[in-house]
């Protein structure tokens, strides 16, 4: 954000009364995914604070409901983050990321799909149950 500029927002802030709950499991989800390649890629994960993230965007949410938005939150970044490497310089493996959630919509979901394929549909599963 540019320096000299007073931001006033004229709301209340307000955060889900159960973010410490779910800061205690929140790589929990990516890891059984696949998504954390390491313990650098935990601690990272950690650090960005989706947690905190989702508890301010679901205010309301608890237990399995605030879970779903931190998992999304996880989601959404990790899955950004893999156009950083391999996928990003090579339209192909873009296009094999990019259908595989797409097609997550319409298809049922392999063992042998890559995990952030995986991890979607989990995701697409559990929003329409809620």
């Amino acid at each position: 954000m540019p320096r000299g500029i007073d931001l006033h927002i004229p709301f209340p802030s307000r955060i889900s009364p159960d973010v410490e709950r779910a800061r205690r499991r929140h790589t929990d989800w990516p890891r059984s995914h696949g998504l954390l390649d390491g313990e650098m890629a935990v601690r990272r994960h950690e650090e960005a604070g989706y947690p905190e993230l989702a508890a301010r965007f679901y205010p309301d949410a608890a237990g399995e409901d605030l879970d779903l938005g931190v998992d999304l939150m996880s989601w959404f970044f990790l899955f950004d983050d893999l156009f950083d490497g391999a996928a990003g310089a090579d339209p192909a493996k873009a296009r094999v990321l990019v259908d595989g959630v797409a097609e997550v919509l319409g298809r049922r979901v392999e063992a042998a799909d890559p995990p952030a394929v995986r991890a979607f549909a989990d995701l697409w599963r559990r929003s329409r149950r809620a």
